[in-house]
């Protein structure tokens, strides 16, 4: 029987209980039938009443203290403070803070790419037969991620994810299939072949299958079918989702069973920033006052009072001249500015936070502090970065590659690795290049490893060309020194 989220409203819950009270106690003449109708899907609202109004109706669990006491309230607070997707596509896009932020952490997570891994499971082979086939099946794998446009699409993909709280991806299969039914990936479906992969934002589709009953299940809280927008319902094997902030399980349902935006993690920060800056700009346009005091006030024209005070405002400069009368006293009224700038400083290191970005790169500022030059700054917003791929848009490629390898004879294990996010300056590169050689010489001169071995890590990790061959038994100890000495080089540069 499928299960739905929610599947009834309270009204209806009522009588499903009194019908399961009296077919337990055999009542079969006031016997009734349950209520399992599903709900209408939900995917945006712009109606929060609506909203509210929904929530109250779906949502009762005493143990948990839902749609009950203060917890109405508190869900309508959840519901008002949520932020629509028409919304989170003006700030995505028009906000230069918010947009700005989206923009670097999708540049560092995709800037650099990676290296697919091949393991295969066919003991029969020679180590050089097995790597050879491994090498096929790579350069296989890496001309359909290319006609796919899987690099480009994901790109896109992240932007949307950080915008929405999380985007859709469309896998589109060879043929005319039922897009509600499961995809089955094995060696007996190779005629699934993966045709185009296409980004759908979360206000297109909405869950329409849910399992919220079972905590104990694997596919608790995990949607299994979404209607999409012209398309009906689709299955979860095709409509793989994507988002990096995840909320908990509590208040999935408020955010369309994605993520949270980062647009709404930042806005709170960027508004306060934002109120500060109009604040010290007002301040700034008044922070000097001209004071007259006359006792001929009360007793003056208040036309002649008027002109007199235009035309000192008009001739206020460094060539004006004031004219006092001898019982007149001129003050000059300056508010202190000292301090300001701290805090507005410390607006933007809020903001910064909340984008898990370091302040000198998302503002260009460098931190405040004794000798902080932001290089601790940058090496911990490189292990998000690389925690971003290697939590969210790790397992996505390794599914599609699995998809992908599937459309070939191969048994075995196929993985991807990102490079590391950090970009090294070239004296770095080069320190790093001599330890490499030296670590790999020292391994083959103690039979630690073989040649073809060597030269297989290095060229995987960048330092040697992948058309560099071995001869059998060729000793290559001296030319791995001097394929590397021109990086070496750097340091006498």
């Amino acid at each position: 029987m499928p299960k739905y989220y929610p599947t009834a409203p309270k009204n209806k819950i009522k009588d499903n209980i009194r019908a399961l009270y009296d077919f337990f106690l055999g009542r079969e003449q006031q016997k009734q039938t349950l209520n399992l109708s599903p709900l209408v899907s939900f995917a945006d609202s712009y109606d929060h009443k609506e909203w509210e109004k929904y929530f109250k109706d779906g949502w009762q669990n005493s143990y948990a203290n839902l749609g009950t006491g203060n917890s109405l309230m508190q869900h309508s607070q959840f519901i008002l403070q949520r932020i629509g997707y028409p919304e989170l596509a003006k700030l995505s896009s028009c906000d230069d803070i918010i947009s700005n932020a989206i923009d670097i952490l999708v540049r560092e997570c995709l800037s650099k790419w990676g290296h697919i891994n091949v393991e295969l499971n066919d003991d029969t082979l020679s180590d050089e037969a097995r790597q050879e086939k491994a090498n096929e099946i790579i350069e296989y794998l890496e001309n359909r991620l290319n006609d796919l446009n899987v690099r480009s699409l994901l790109y896109t993909a992240c932007k949307k994810a950080f915008g929405f709280g999380g985007v859709g991806i469309y896998l589109a299969f060879k043929g005319n299939q039922d897009l509600s039914k499961e995809v089955v990936i094995s060696n007996e479906t190779k005629d699934n072949k993966l045709i185009d992969i296409r980004v759908v934002e979360p206000w297109l589709f909405a869950p329409s299958e849910v399992n919220f009953s079972n905590p104990l299940e694997s596919d608790y809280m995990k949607p299994q079918k979404w209607y999409v927008t012209g398309a009906g319902m689709v299955h979860t094997s095709r409509l793989l989702t994507l988002q990096f902030f995840e909320v908990a399980d509590l208040i999935k349902p408020l955010y369309n069973f994605m993520g949270i935006s980062l647009c709404q993690l930042m806005l709170d920060k960027v508004k306060s920033a934002d109120s500060i800056r109009q604040s010290l700009s007002d301040m700034f346009l008044r922070f000097r006052t001209a004071i007259i005091k006359t006792p001929a006030l009360m007793s003056a024209d208040k036309e002649e009072l008027r002109q007199r005070i235009e035309i000192i405002n008009m001739s206020e400069n460094n060539f004006g001249k004031l004219i006092l009368r001898d019982d007149e006293e001129y003050i000059n009224s300056i508010t202190p500015i000292s301090g300001y700038d701290k805090i507005q400083a410390q607006a933007y290191e809020t903001i910064a936070a909340s984008a898990r970005i370091p302040i000198n790169k998302l503002f260009g500022q460098t931190p405040t502090g004794l000798n902080n030059s932001g290089a601790y700054d940058l090496q911990s917003f490189y292990d998000t970065i690389q925690g971003f791929q290697n939590t969210t848009i790790l397992p996505l490629i390794e599914k599609i590659l699995n998809i992908l390898a599937n459309e070939i004879d191969f048994e075995g294990v196929v993985s991807f690795e990102f490079e590391s996010p950090m970009k090294l300056s070239a004296l770095d590169e080069s320190n790093q290049a001599n330890l490499e050689a030296d670590f790999y010489t020292k391994l083959i001169n103690a039979g630690v490893i073989s040649q073809d071995e060597a030269l297989l890590e290095l060229q995987r990790k960048g330092f040697l060309d992948k058309n560099i061959n071995v001869s059998e038994g060729e000793d290559i100890g001296e030319d791995i020194q001097n394929a590397l000495s021109g990086l070496s080089d750097l340091d006498n540069g």
